[in-house]
Order: C-alpha cells, then structure tokens, then sequence
C-alpha cells in the first residue's frame, strides 16, 4: 500500500512539473529583462520532435513548408572534370503556433532570433540532379545551431546555405570565346507526406558567377515536384586569354610574315635576308619559349593550394615586387560588378522608370572631339586590361601570396608580348630598311 502511495505522488510531480515549469517562464522574471523572458518562453513551449500540428474541419493538416532560393552563386567551373562548384542560399518558411506570444507582454517585442535545436525545423532530403561527389555539403558548424527569426503570430524563417557540385558538361569548340550551359536540379523529397509538404518557389533574389565566367541568360524553374531547376548560359571572360594565348600566337605569326618582306631587287640583300631571318628566328624560340614559361608558371601559381608557403626565392622577389604588385592590383575606375540583381515581376515597373529617368538626367561626354574620343576609348581599352585579374576583389589578391605571384606573372607575360611586337614592327623593319638603302648607295 506504501509503494503505490509513493508510485502516485511520483506520478502528479512528473506530470505538474512541466506545466508549473512552463507557466514561471512565460508568466516573466522581473530580474530578466523582456527579451530573456520570452526567449526562455519559447525554448520551454519548442518541441523538435514533432511538426507543429494544424486542423481544419477536424481533419489533420500538414505543415506546409515555403522554400525560397534567395542565391546562387557559381564559385568555380571545372573545365577537366565537367562539373560547376556552386552554393545556394535558401529561406525555408513555416508557421509554428506553439512558438507565438503576445508582444503587449514583452514590452512590444515582436521578432527575436531563435537556435534551431530549441524548435522543430524540416530537414529536407536533398537530392542533387547529375552531382558528380555524391553528396551535398551543408557548410557551417550544423545546421541545429543555426538561429531562426521567429515573429510573434508563429512565422518562422530559417535560412540555409548549401554548397555543392553539379554537372556541366564544357565545350571547347570556340574557346575562348565559349560559352556554356549548365543545369542543376534539386528535390526536395520530405519524410512523410501527411506531416510536412514543400512549396518551391521559382523566383531567385540574386545572382553570382565566377570571376572568369559572365552569365548571358539565367532562368529557374519548377516542372517536377518538389524541384528546383537552375538553367545558366554563361560565356567566358576572354581578356585574360587574348592576353596571354591569342596576341602572342598573333604576333609570333606576324614575325614569320616579316621575314619575306624585303625586296629582292640587289643580289646581295639575298645574304642580308639570311642573315636577318636567322635573328627573327631566334628572336622568336626565344620570346616562344619564355612566353610557355611564363604561361605555365602563371597556371600553376594560380591553381596552388594558398596553405602551402611560398619558397625562400619566390618570397625574397614578391617582396621587392611588392609596391609593383600592389600598383597592379590598383583599380582606378569602377569594374563591372560581378553579382547581379534579378529583379522580380512587381519591381519590372519601377526599374523602368528608373531606367527613364536616369536616362533623361545623364549629362553629356565631356570631351567632343574625334581625337578625344579616341584617346579615351584608347584609355578605357587599357584600363580594362589592367583590371583583368583572376579575382573580382583587391583584398581576394592581397591576402593570398600565390594569387600575388600569378597575377604578376600574367602581366609579365602581357608586357613581353607587347615588347616582341615592339621589337618585331619596329627594329626589324628599320634595320631591313638601313641595309636597303646602303646597299642602294653602293650601287
């Protein structure tokens, strides 16, 4: 008789000590102040087992859980291995009534900022259309310590970043003038239907691309259940490569070109025309070979892990090179930003009259005249090839020694080339010319 009098006063205590537990949080602590009230408030009414339960007409409804991509962003495209390496930013949306209150009785708080693990969450089974890893990478220290804005009437937003790698199967046919497709396809396939359902929305806030690559057309879609569809066409920045492969192949053709260009009108500018095409054949295996030199260097600088250090040599040469550097790495005007807005349909209106207006209120070139316009068009073409470095941002460059040293040797490449051109247009005439006009005056 003893023990079940024990059995049932153990029972009432298990039983009134959640609730008595839960009316002195959220009835408030007058040491605490309204925020902690509510917070603590909250963590006793979260449950993170269960999905928060809604019912109409008696019957059980599920959660309904809004997915928004608010980014993608395509970090690297890997041309030998045909996949892209991209992140996606999404807000997943629901309404959980347990985690509502009164904002009268906090003092007018109306959002606060809630962990994950204190509340339940969906957790999407994601799966990746054509990933060549085989599994989707959730960067962060978890996504249960990741905090959510919670609004008084029960809202709750919860953002999530994934970064994966997806498929793109890369043509070379016009590189480097290329441009590409890529898809990527993700589903999100819930647990249990009657519990919890997706709605995945189409429309992306914005969008970013790799500091060598330029999107042309960008579209989402929604065509399967419970999918995301991302459709990219983008097309290469090619600067760097006119830089670095065609004006050099051009202007090691043009000095091929220039050796059959004297006249043939002496006898003895026979020798001289030997004597000359062996300089111009030297002149270029040696600028050819110093240019796959430099070329592959400049690849494998940029291409190295960044936690390896750099050698002695390269360390003591980057530092008397330093202010050179940081001259290159200098952007003087304004560069076209590398991420872009997508607007959506409600904002096509006002960006149109934006669009008018400020078309209406840009003032005139100052500067008028045929030569002017060619000096300044001869200057924005050489400022634009001095800030055609490997990354978007200056401090990307400066903290990374390897990226220093790539970014320097593909200006040296630049800067060679256009000395062998030099050299090739201008002394190599004007000494074929000197020898034409002795040998004129001899006769």
């Amino acid at each position: 008789m003893f023990r079940s009098w024990v059995i049932f006063v153990c029972g009432l205590i298990l039983v009134a000590f959640p609730a008595i537990t839960e009316a002195d949080l959220c009835n408030g602590n007058a040491t605490k102040s309204a925020e902690q009230n509510l917070l603590r408030c909250l963590r006793s009414r979260g449950d993170n087992t269960f999905p928060p339960i809604t019912k109409k007409n008696g019957y059980r409804v599920p959660t309904v859980v809004q997915v928004d991509p608010t980014g993608y962003i395509i970090m690297n495209v890997n041309d030998k291995e045909n996949f892209i390496e991209a992140s996606l930013y999404l807000d997943l949306i629901w309404t959980d009534t347990r985690l509502s209150w009164e904002p009268t009785l906090y003092n007018g708080i109306k959002e606060v900022l809630l962990p994950a693990r204190n509340m339940w969450f969906p957790e999407p089974n994601f799966y990746l259309g054509g990933v060549s890893s085989g599994k989707t990478v959730v960067k962060g220290r978890g996504i249960h310590t990741y905090r959510a804005k919670v609004n008084y009437n029960g809202t709750v937003q919860w953002p999530l970043y994934i970064e994966y790698q997806g498929h793109c199967l890369v043509d070379f046919t016009t590189f480097p003038e290329d441009s590409q497709n890529c898809e990527a396809k993700m589903f999100f396939h819930p647990d249990d239907e009657t519990q919890v359902t997706y709605n995945v929305s189409k429309d992306l806030f914005a969008l970013s691309m790799a500091p060598e690559w330029k999107y042309l057309v960008f579209s989402t879609g929604t065509k399967e259940r419970y999918s995301l569809r991302f459709v990219t066409n983008m097309s290469r920045r090619s600067l760097i490569y006119r830089q670095s492969l065609i004006i050099p192949l051009i202007l090691i053709a043009i000095l091929c070109l220039l050796m059959f260009w004297a006249s043939e009108s002496c006898p003895y500018l026979v020798i001289i025309i030997t004597i000359i095409t062996l300089r111009c054949l030297v002149l270029e295996m040696v600028f050819l070979s110093f240019l796959i030199v430099v070329s592959i260097f400049t690849y494998l600088a940029y291409h190295h892990d960044p936690r390896n250090p750099l050698p002695g040599l390269v360390r003591t040469v980057r530092l008397l090179l330093n202010p050179f550097i940081k001259m290159l790495t200098f952007v003087g005007g304004t560069s076209p930003a590398d991420t872009q807005q997508l607007p959506t349909h409600a904002e096509n209106n006002y960006n149109a009259a934006a669009a008018a207006s400020i078309a209406t209120t840009t003032t005139a070139k100052p500067f008028k005249s045929a030569v002017d316009q060619t000096l300044l068009s001869l200057y924005e073409y050489f400022s634009e090839m001095r800030e055609s470095k490997f990354e978007p941002e200056t401090s990307q460059l400066l903290n990374n020694e390897w990226k220093q040293v790539a970014v320097v040797s593909e200006r040296l490449l630049f800067y060679c080339a256009v000395a062998a051109f030099f050299i090739v247009s201008v002394v190599v005439p004007i000494e074929v010319f000197e020898h034409q006009f002795d040998l004129a005056g001899d006769y």
